[in-house]
């Protein structure tokens, strides 16, 4: 419902107001005012409306259920029709609830004109019967008692409150309070007797006179106040004259209950002994004069009253002794002078705590302490100790947790719950002092059930707002810190907490009444204001929108200008969500109140969180952890306060954009999915899109209805009945905050029910004023009537931060800090609050703050500031600053102590608010305006100052002495501290401003230590934000007024700070010399001057250790230091320091970099708890310490299988695949682009690759080198990283075994690079060994001349590193052998092979297994050049050798995995030995002319099962094996049983891997081959044909399948005479050919000669020579002039120049062919003989006879492979016809 459909009409004057228009149920004439008629119509008019109105509300309420049922059962609805039909009703049901709530707004706004019509008509004739009756006093109880004990006063004052009226039973209250303090008071019992006496005879009076002071004038202060709020347009405060009284009696009473809070409790020995006596005094002394004059003025007013004639004697009497009561002296007995004569004399405080026997000893001390009564010695000196303790015991504000913490668990800072629990409650029992025994006993009660304590955990993990993320349990490992206990126990949680007493137990029993709502989560919901009028309509109606189970994100968007409520009704909402189990998942409230920078928000977002600042862009934590720790069934509320102040400020707009998109998801969150289980509720003046992912309500909020607004009125002021409360709603306009500040200073008596009316009236001029504009005249007006002195203390809280202020800082507001003068602050707190011009905020896990609405603080500035003198403001401003710097001082020196990981860290996080105000007030660049410094005049100047002027003030830079203290406040702690808040970016626009030459701070030559500070902070919060040039030249200007200011002592530690921040920025800049240089000279002043056990010193340490890393050639020296900062950290700060865990990761990446992964691995177990307590889950630290684990855990199981009783590595990483999970959904989570993300990516590939997952770890491997191309930057040499070249190379590794050489390639050519230029030269081995990886992956791809020089390179590296005569070289020999055969450069190949087989058997023997392998490369590489007899020779020595190695492997194979695979490997090896010697025996029949396939037959059959079974039938190798077989079958004229073999491998690929997979199209080429063989041309095409498309679809046309499938596709078109059919073929499987090996390969002259011959057949004798000479030109050139391949192809040229009919060019050509054959396959070759015959014939010039001896027989069929070339593919396709 938007704000214009109640609209309420300006309010005017009740005697002029119209009757209602007449229905048929009433009478339209219209009666004088004060009319008995008049009185009686506006009386019936008023309850008919209220009748109405309340039907009507039910109405409201009953359909807001029914659409809130709707809802739910939409939500739970199964199907889709359901659901639709539930969602249908849902809607419609939503809309009549709507409709009923306007109808209800509607007849409240008639019920409470009426009843304003009603109550304007009673008063007139109430003010006319008053004329006539005459008040009189009436008997008080309370006169009897006031000389009684102050259990009786207070007995008696509950008994007369309920017939008290109210403001008196306001006042009554606080009197009882005051009693209860005095009675319980542990000291000084005898001065607050004499203020509670004091108070209780100002009571009677008031209460005896209460009708008296009714009936008389206002004090004429007051009226005069009013006059000017109202313009002089109201009554002169007309029977207000009581309430301003008490008004002025409860802040009496709230100063005196101030003075007797100290004494509540046992803190009070310490106080007694520490405060200022002589101030504490005085505040007595004022406190006793203005209670007197208080009762001699409402004596005065009695008495000068119409009644007093008929008071009666003994009345009056009575009077007089009450009276007497007060104008008594002070009667105060000065114990604390006393007490402080005897400190004094004992040697001072420290004195007195450090040996408190003695001093307590003595009978003045006793005396004044009363000890013995409620104190005794043993727990005085307990509490004297730990005053001086300065461990974590001091954080806690109780002195039982304070005690029992300091006897228990002394200086450390967090205990495990177990415990905590096993000293808690039982201890308190034990510890000295009365009470504490029956304190124990009922704590124990009330925590004597498991769920009772499950509560108080709870209790304490919200306070501290810790998220429990699913399935982690780092919120229960954590266990409870002092600090934890601080924050769960800090604000009071009970009245008698409030007042200051030790009520333990009754704040135990709250917080486990608190922690029974169904919240699972953080509970952060703020109290309800004191004076709340619940909007439960309106309530209900935005709860609605939140509520039901959803995997999207629900948002509420409230909308409204300022006052309108919005917060109360987040509150409430909030509260109605959690009590109906609607926000399981916790509630979280974000108050964005004064936010200016992204950096603010951000940090405001985090603390609600628990999550801890760094420099990281916090957004995807924050999402993260809103994701983990809530879902669709168990919804978080976030609650986001005042948003808009983010969103109108350009540096938090666009961040805030960002993180509302995200969580809301959708458009506005970039396409993200959005955090399904959120329930956002966001608070703006303006409204807010967020996109089409979430499920968006929009309410605007309206003004309240009349009748809330009359109950806010009534609430806030309880002496106004139903008609004056619809008065004074009607003319604040039903605006709520105008409504609760008008309604409060008519409870304090500063303004009368007319006086409001005619503020409306003034408000509304003619009715054009906005809601806004009248909150705001409304506002100014209740601020100008308020007195001086509250103006003044108002105007000074309006210098706090927005989102509020902590005690210390309201005190210093208020100039209030000292203990006596804190007693006036606290009574102008409390004097607001009941005005609620200010108030207390005690979020849980925040300290109590001092809250104002951003209308009144800048009402109070604009209308007030130009009124008052124009320093008060500023001069709030310098000592707010001051204490902030204090507070961040006291912080800095704390937080390199143990307990900085957890108590002050998470205190300073918590004030990230204030820091941030505080960095505003500091980056102020106006000077101060002339006549305002000093101390300003609380008092009215008399002059009224311009907008201008007052503009001027608000923006007044602080003074100089203020800047040298924050100066002096920015020193090495301070930066420590600010580091580990994430906010040293944040101070950069500090320092500017700070040392800008107009602040004056720069140019002063007295400050040079303090503008140090500046320079240093400056550098670093730039450093932090990679500026590194720009920190340079600051770093050099703090070294440069350091050294000036540190003549006298060149050792000091300043120097060395100096000295660490100028190095942070050469580091940065990669001047790594120059920073170890600087860091040298700091560890030796830090560890002379602070010793070694120091924060400074091992930061100094930790960052000489990093230069010295980034240097290769110094890196070993990195350990040591990495291990000493460590050290340091441990001893100094605890394992649980942020600082520590750094170093703690840092130490362990080094040893996890230097492959020493079992020394980094306890390091990293370490730090995962540590991390996991501190920083919470999604954090980099916490990726980084799980992903180190992991990877260390995976290398140490690797390392462990090498050995012999070695384990299974695929299951130890199995087990630690969960680790590199976790690490890797954070690292995703947070988007971390860094060193350590990109070693968790690489540790998690690894960990892929150790389990066979290669495809899994390709990506991963790559995530990890893109990273360290982004984040380890070169050097300024351009060297890369050595992480880098590690990732590159184990990339290339997994590229290599995913099959993909050709992009391995290019990335080990990268990383040869690297690696040259990080060791500076080619010859070293790390750089062999990347050579070989590319020559491996250049032959691989088939470009064996880019291969042969790295194998070139490897081989000279090897002879040059470790010799010649060394397995490096020996493999280098081997793999450089391998590369000139797969060339096809065999006769180069074959010298390099005997030198490689050589060496091995020289260093393993005949039968080492290296040396088999090698007999393997050198037996195919003599069979490639046609020499089968000596192929076979070494094949039969390979097969034998390696025979006996699989043999072994074998019978170890139960020794583990490992030796399982070694016995794989082994017999996969000897089968592939059986193969080639098969081979080699089968083609020695055309030598021989004796066919061996019998001999090779079995051997076979032996080679087919072994890789059957072990690699199976699809495999390549298993196929090759088949094809031989079935050749070697066919040779024996076993075609059907080959034929047979052939169908069977068709069939299982078939059947395995589908008809369309490449290993289909191999076993269709092989049977479509061996139908060839047995001349089935025709069957056999087709299947060629099939095979062709399918690896042509499958692996693409230029693969070797591919193009070897089309080889023999043609060569059986050509052998059918289709040779036209066959060209097409030919020529693309040249063009293809080029595609694949490069232009000069001989697979491309093998190519050429083919189509030669198809050229020649057609009978194109031009392009055929063509072809042939081209093939000759590759041969030669690649093989060498007189290489067989080479005389193959001149052959094939001789025979077109033949048949081109050139015999001349013939004879020649032919002739050059013989030669070559005749050299290097002697004279009984095949191809000798055949090239023999073609001579002749070629001389005889006799063409060739049809089907001569001499013709080239058609093509066998060549086999097709799937991966890498094998031996047959590199031998010639054509075959010479048998002689």
């Amino acid at each position: 419902m938007g704000c214009g459909a109640s609209k309420v009409a300006p309010a005017t004057d009740p005697k002029a107001a119209p009757a209602a228009k007449a229905t048929p149920q009433q009478h339209t004439q219209a009666w004088p005012a004060g009319s008995e008629q008049g009185v009686k119509a506006a009386s019936r008019n008023a309850t008919e409306k209220g009748a109405e109105a309340d039907k009507a509300a039910a109405a409201a309420i009953k359909a807001a259920e029914e659409a809130t049922k709707a809802a739910a059962a939409a939500a739970s609805a199964q199907d889709d029709a359901a659901r639709k039909a539930a969602e249908a009703a849902a809607k419609e049901a939503a809309a009549k609830a709507e409709a009923a709530a306007a109808a209800a707004a509607a007849k409240s706004d008639e019920a409470s004109k009426a009843a304003a019509e009603e109550a304007a008509a009673l008063e007139a004739q109430r003010e006319e019967e008053d004329a006539k009756t005459v008040p009189v006093p009436k008997a008080s109880p309370l006169l009897d008692v006031v000389r009684a004990e102050a259990f009786d006063i207070r007995d008696r004052v509950k008994e007369a409150l309920p017939g008290m009226d109210f403001p008196l039973s306001a006042a009554a209250k606080d009197v009882v309070t005051l009693a209860n303090q005095s009675a319980s008071a542990f000291a000084n019992a005898d001065n607050l007797a004499s203020l509670r006496q004091r108070a209780v005879a100002g009571l009677a009076l008031m209460h005896m006179f209460g009708d008296l002071l009714r009936d008389s004038p206002a004090p004429e202060a007051h009226v005069e106040k009013a006059a000017a709020a109202t313009g002089a347009g109201g009554d002169g405060l007309k029977g207000m004259g009581l309430h301003a009284a008490v008004g002025t009696f409860r802040d009496i009473i709230a100063g005196m209950s101030a003075l007797a809070r100290p004494y509540c409790g046992r803190g009070c020995v310490v106080h007694m002994l520490a405060s200022d006596a002589g101030a504490e005094r005085a505040v007595f002394e004022r406190l006793v004069e203005e209670l007197t004059a208080l009762g001699d003025d409402v004596m005065g007013r009695a008495k000068t009253s119409r009644g007093w004639g008929d008071t009666a004697v003994a009345l009056a009497g009575k009077a007089e002794d009450a009276l007497l009561v007060l104008r008594l002296g002070p009667n105060y007995t000065d114990h604390l002078a006393k007490l402080q004569g005897a400190v004094k004399q004992a040697g001072g405080l420290e004195a007195v705590c450090a040996a408190p026997e003695a001093f307590l000893d003595s009978a003045l001390v006793i005396q004044e302490l009363s000890l013995g009564s409620k104190i005794t010695k043993d727990n005085a000196v307990a509490l004297l100790a730990a005053h001086v303790d300065k461990g974590p015991c001091r954080l806690l504000l109780q002195p039982e947790l304070r005690l029992l913490w300091r006897t228990r668990f002394g200086g450390e800072a967090e205990v495990a719950w177990a415990d905590w629990w096993g000293s808690f409650p039982a201890g308190i029992g034990q510890l000295p002092g009365l009470g504490m025994r029956p304190l124990a006993e009922k704590l124990g009660e009330l925590l004597a059930s498991d769920s009772a304590k499950a509560a108080f955990q709870r209790h304490v993990l919200s306070a501290n707002n810790m998220i429990p993320v699913a399935g982690s349990g780092s919120e229960a490992a954590a266990g409870v810190s002092a600090y934890a206990l601080a924050a769960a126990f800090g604000a009071p949680l009970t009245e008698a907490a409030a007042a200051g007493f030790d009520d333990l137990a009754g704040e135990v029993a709250s917080a486990l009444a608190a922690a029974e709502l169904p919240v699972d989560g953080p509970c952060q919901l703020p109290p309800l204001p004191p004076a709340h009028a619940p909007r439960e309509e309106l309530a209900e109606k935005v709860a609605f929108g939140l509520m039901g189970s959803s995997d999207k994100c629900k948002a509420a968007i409230l909308v409204a200008p300022p006052g309108m409520g919005k917060t109360t009704l987040a509150v409430e909402t909030a509260w109605r969500l959690a009590r109906g189990g609607h926000a399981k998942g916790g509630v979280v409230w974000v108050d964005l109140a004064g936010a200016r920078t992204w950096h603010d928000v951000e940090a405001r977002v985090m603390i609600a969180l628990g999550l801890i600042k760094d420099n990281a862009d916090g957004k995807p934590r924050i999402v993260s952890t809103l994701k983990a720790c809530c879902s669709g069934s168990r919804p978080l509320l976030l609650v986001i306060d005042t948003i808009d102040d983010a969103l109108r400020q350009p540096g938090a707009a666009d961040g805030l954009w960002e993180l509302l998109g995200a969580v809301a998801g959708g458009s506005a969150g970039g396409g993200s999915s959005g955090c399904g289980g959120v329930r956002l509720l966001l608070a703006s003046s303006a409204t807010i899109d967020l996109g089409d992912g979430a499920d968006v309500t929009t309410v605007d909020v309206p003004p309240m209805t009349s009748m809330v607004a009359a109950k806010l009125a009534s609430a806030v002021c309880p002496d106004l009945n139903a008609g004056n409360a619809a008065r004074v709603a009607l003319a604040c306009r039903c605006l709520p905050l105008a409504v609760r500040l008008a309604a409060g200073l008519r409870a304090e008596g500063r303004l009368s029910t007319k006086d409001i009316e005619a503020l409306g009236r003034t408000a509304s001029k003619d009715g054009a004023a906005s809601p806004p504009e009248a909150m705001v005249q409304v506002i100014a007006g209740c601020l100008t009537a308020l007195p001086t002195p509250n103006q003044v203390a108002l105007l000074q809280l309006s210098s706090l931060p927005p989102a509020g202020a902590n005690p210390d800082a309201t005190l210093a507001a208020l100039n209030a800090s000292a203990p006596a003068a804190a007693v006036h602050g606290r009574t102008m707190l409390a004097a607001l609050g009941r005005q609620g011009l200010a108030g207390a905020s005690t979020l849980p896990g925040r300290r109590t703050q001092t809250v104002m609405h951003s209308l009144v603080r800048s009402v109070a500035v604009t209308s007030l500031a130009p009124a008052l003198d124009l320093a008060v403001r500023p001069a709030a401003e310098d000592r707010v600053a001051l204490a902030l710097l204090a507070a961040l001082s006291g912080w800095g020196r704390s937080y390199g102590s143990r307990e900085g990981c957890s108590s002050v860290l998470a205190a300073a996080r918590a004030g990230q608010p204030e820091l941030a105000e505080l960095l505003a007030l500091l980056t102020r660049t106006n000077p101060r305006i002339a006549g305002v410094v000093g101390n300003p005049p609380p008092i009215v100047s008399g002059e009224v100052a311009s907008s201008e002027e007052a503009a001027a003030a608000a923006a007044q830079r602080l003074p100089l002495e203020t800047i040298v203290t924050a100066a002096k406040g920015f020193n090495g702690d301070t930066a420590e501290l600010l580091h580990g808040l994430g906010a040293l970016p944040a101070l950069e626009a500090v320092c500017e401003a700070l040392s800008a030459p107009a602040v004056g701070l720069a140019a002063n030559r007295a400050y040079k230590v303090e503008m140090a500070n500046v320079y240093r902070i400056h550098a670093l919060a730039l450093t932090a934000q990679l500026k590194f040039e720009e920190a340079q030249t600051h770093g050099n200007e703090c070294i440069r007024l350091r050294e000036d200011a540190a003549r006298a002592n060149p050792n000091s530690p300043a120097i060395a700070s100096a000295n660490m921040c100028l190095a942070a920025a050469y580091h940065g800049m990669r001047y790594y010399e120059n920073a170890e240089e600087l860091l040298r000279r700091s560890v030796e002043i830090c560890v002379g001057g602070l010793g070694e056990k120091n924060p400074h010193t091992a930061w100094a340490l930790a960052a000489l250790a990093a230069s010295l890393e980034a240097q290769p050639a110094k890196a070993a020296e990195a350990e040591e230091l990495y291990r000493r900062a460590l050290e340091a950290r441990t001893a100094v700060q605890g394992p649980h320091h942020p600082r520590t865990i750094e170093a703690t990761l840092t130490l362990a990446n080094h040893l996890r970099n230097k492959g020493r992964f079992a020394d980094a691995a306890p390091l990293y177990e370490a730090a995962v708890p540590s991390c996991l307590r501190v920083f919470g889950e999604y954090h980099a630290s916490t990726a980084c310490a799980i992903s180190g684990a992991a990877t260390c855990a995976d290398a140490v199981a690797e390392e462990h299988a090498m050995l012999p009783d070695g384990s299974d590595v695929r299951t130890a990483a199995e087990s630690h695949e969960p680790g590199h999970t976790r690490a890797g959904r954070i690292i995703e989570s947070l988007v971390l682009e860094s060193p350590d993300a990109a070693a968790a990516y690489y540790g998690r590939a690894k960990n892929l690759l150790q389990q066979g997952k290669g495809a899994e770890a390709e990506p991963c491997f790559r995530r990890a080198v893109e990273l360290c191309g982004r984040t380890l930057l070169r050097d300024p040499q351009g060297r890369e990283h050595p992480f880098t070249v590690i990732c590159q190379l184990a990339f290339a590794d997994c590229l290599m075994a995913n099959s993909r050489p050709t992009e391995a390639q290019g990335v080990l050519e990268r990383a040869l690079a690297a690696k040259i230029g990080i060791v500076n030269s080619q010859k070293h081995p790390e750089v062999a060994a990347i050579a070989k990886k590319l020559a491996a992956a250049a032959i691989a791809t088939r470009r064996y001349a880019a291969a042969e020089p790295l194998c070139r390179q490897a081989l000279a590296m090897a002879q040059h590193g470790v010799g010649m005569e060394s397995a490096e070289a020996a493999h280098a020999l081997s793999e450089y052998g391998r590369c000139l055969t797969l060339a096809g450069r065999h006769p180069s190949a074959e010298p390099v092979l005997h030198q490689a087989l050589g060496l091995w058997v020289k260093l393993q023997g005949e039968g080492g297994p290296d040396t088999a392998s090698a007999r393997v490369a050198l037996a195919e590489c003599l069979a490639a050049q046609q020499d089968p007899l000596a192929a076979e020779e070494h094949f039969k020595k390979a097969h034998e050798a390696l025979t006996v190695i699989a043999a072994e492997a074998k019978s170890e194979m139960k020794e583990g995995p490992e030796k399982e695979r070694q016995a794989k490997e082994w017999a996969l090896k000897r089968a592939a030995a059986a193969h080639g010697l098969a081979l080699c025996r089968m083609e020695q029949a055309a030598f021989t002319g004796q066919s061996r396939a019998k001999e090779a037959e079995p051997v076979l059959r032996e080679a087919l099962k072994t890789r059957r079974i072990l690699l199976g039938w699809a495999h390549r190798e298993t196929g090759a094996t088949l094809n031989a077989l079935a050749t070697c079958l066919g040779e024996q004229g076993k075609y059907d049983e080959a034929e047979k073999l052939f169908r069977k491998d068709l069939e299982e690929a078939e059947k395995g891997d589908g008809p369309e997979h490449a290993n289909t199209a191999t076993a269709l080429s092989a049977l479509a081959g061996c139908l060839q063989a047995q001349g089935k041309l025709k069957d056999a095409e087709p299947l060629f044909a099939r095979a062709r498309d399918i690896s042509s679809k499958a692996l693409g046309p230029e693969h070797p399948n591919s193009l070897t499938v089309t080889a023999n596709l043609a060569t059986c078109m050509g052998a059918q005479g289709r040779h036209k059919d066959a060209l097409p073929l030919y020529k693309d499987l040249v063009e293809n050919t080029k595609k694949l090996q490069g232009e000069d390969h001989p697979d491309v002259a093998t190519a050429l000669n083919q189509l030669a011959s198809c050229q020649q057949s057609l009978g194109d004798f031009e392009g055929a020579e063509a072809s042939s000479q081209a093939a000759v030109d590759i041969f030669k050139k690649a093989l060498g002039e007189d290489h067989p391949n080479a005389a193959l192809a001149i052959n094939t040229l001789g025979l077109v120049q033949l048949a081109a009919k050139k015999p001349k060019e013939a004879v020649a050509t032919l002739e050059t062919a013989f030669k070559i054959c005749t050299e290097k396959l002697g004279a009984g070759h095949p191809w000798t003989l055949a090239t023999q015959r073609n001579l002749e014939a070629a001389k005889a010039d006799v063409p060739p006879p049809p089907k001569p001896a001499l013709e080239l027989e058609p093509e066998k069929p060549k086999e097709v492979v799937k991966e890498e070339p094998t031996y047959d593919e590199i031998q010639s396709v054509t075959m010479i016809k048998k002689a």
